[in-house]
C-alpha cells in the first residue's frame, strides 16, 4: 500500500524457534496471556472459516456482538470450534480505560478498524493508542488471530467500525490491510498455515425501513438540540453507514464472499428472528432450532428481532 511502512504488518518481536517448524509448534513461538485449547492437530489440515462482522453503524451491530462473544466465551461455549480473538493485552488496557464507555470484549475489534483506516484520518484518544504504537498493537491482533487458528479454530470478529471502508475516501485499503493480518498472511506461513482469503465470509446488514436508519445515525452523531434539517445540511454527518450495498460492493470487489442480511426478513410470516440467531445459525453453522435458536442458549444477551430494530 501506498506510503505505508513495509515493516507495519511484520510482527515487533519474535520469541523462541524460528517460524519454520511444524505448524504444531509454530503457536509456542508467541507468548500469550491467553490460551486456547488445542481441538486437534488434525484440524489444521480442515478448511477453516473466518467470518467477519462488518456492520454498519447503527444495524444491529452491537447487540450482534455481545451474543456472538457471549456465545464463544469460554464459559458458554456454545459456538462450538469459533473464536472471537481479542488480545488479552487489548482486554486489558482498554478495560480500564475511563474513557471507553461500558467496553468489553465485544467491542474489541473496534481499535482495530481505527487502526486499519488511511493515517489521514484521525484516530481517538484511546488509553490502548497512548500505550502502544500502532504496529505493536496491530502485531497483538495478529498474534491471537495465528493462535486461535493454529489452535483449530475458526474466527469470528465484528465492528460497525470496518464501515470505513465505506465512508472513507480510500477506504477498500482498509480491506486490504485487514487481509494481511489474517493467519495465512502473516510471514508468509500460508504452506503451514493451512488458509487462503476463500475461506473468509463477511456479514453486512442492511436495515429497512431506510428512513429508520438515517434517523438513527443522526440520534448517534448530533450535536446537543442540532435539528435534523442542520445536521444533514451542515456538519459531516458520516452518512456512508447507510450504504449498506456500497460497502457490500467494496468487500466484493476484493474477490470476498459476502452475505447481505436484508433486516426485512426478521419479522416475516409471524415469525420474528432474533439476528444474531440467525448469524448463528445460517452463517456459523451453529446447531439451532427449526426456529433459529441457537440450541443451549437461554436466548441472546439482547434481543433484535424487528426488522428497523426499534
Amino acid at each position: 500500500i501506498e506510503n505505508e511502512s513495509p515493516d507495519l504488518f511484520r510482527p515487533t518481536h519474535l520469541y523462541g524457534s524460528t517460524v519454520s517448524k511444524s505448524a504444531s509448534k509454530i503457536i509456542e513461538t508467541f507468548p500469550s496471556k491467553g490460551s486456547y485449547e488445542k481441538i486437534s492437530l488434525s484440524t489444521h489440515l480442515k478448511d477453516k472459516r473466518v467470518v467477519i462482522l462488518a456492520g454498519p453503524h447503527k444495524t444491529g451491530s452491537t447487540s450482534i456482538q455481545n451474543n456472538i462473544h457471549e456465545w464463544t466465551g469460554i464459559n458458554n461455549f456454545l459456538l462450538e470450534g469459533w473464536a472471537w480473538p481479542v488480545p488479552q493485552t487489548v482486554t486489558e488496557i482498554e478495560s480500564k480505560d475511563e474513557k471507553n464507555w461500558h467496553w468489553n470484549p465485544s467491542k474489541g475489534f473496534y481499535a482495530l478498524a481505527e487502526l486499519l483506516r488511511d493515517p489521514m484520518y484521525p484516530i481517538t484518544d484511546r488509553l490502548l493508542f497512548r500505550t502502544y504504537s500502532k504496529k505493536e498493537i496491530i502485531n497483538f491482533y495478529q498474534i491471537e488471530f495465528l493462535r486461535a487458528w493454529l489452535s483449530g479454530y475458526n474466527i469470528v470478529i465484528g465492528s460497525e467500525a470496518f464501515d470505513n471502508a465505506i465512508k472513507d475516501k480510500r477506504g477498500e485499503e482498509l480491506i486490504e490491510r485487514l487481509l494481511k493480518i489474517l493467519p495465512w498472511n502473516f510471514l508468509n506461513l500460508s504452506s503451514i498455515v493451512h488458509g487462503n482469503n476463500d475461506l473468509i465470509t463477511v456479514v453486512i446488514t442492511y436495515r429497512v425501513p431506510r428512513v429508520k436508519h438515517l434517523l438513527s445515525i443522526w440520534h448517534e452523531t448530533k450535536k446537543e438540540k442540532e435539528t435534523f434539517r442542520d445536521w444533514m445540511l451542515s456538519t459531516r454527518n458520516g452518512l456512508g453507514a447507510i450504504d449498506s450495498l456500497g460497502l457490500v460492493e467494496k468487500f466484493l470487489n476484493k474477490g470476498l464472499k459476502v452475505i447481505l442480511i436484508d433486516s426485512s426478513g426478521l419479522d416475516v410470516d409471524d415469525h420474528n428472528y432474533d439476528i444474531s440467531n440467525v448469524i448463528a445459525c445460517d452463517v456459523l453453522n451453529a446447531t439451532c432450532s427449526n426456529e433459529k435458536q441457537l440450541v443451549g442458549s437461554d436466548g441472546p444477551l439482547v434481543m433484535n428481532t424487528k426488522a428497523n430494530f426499534n
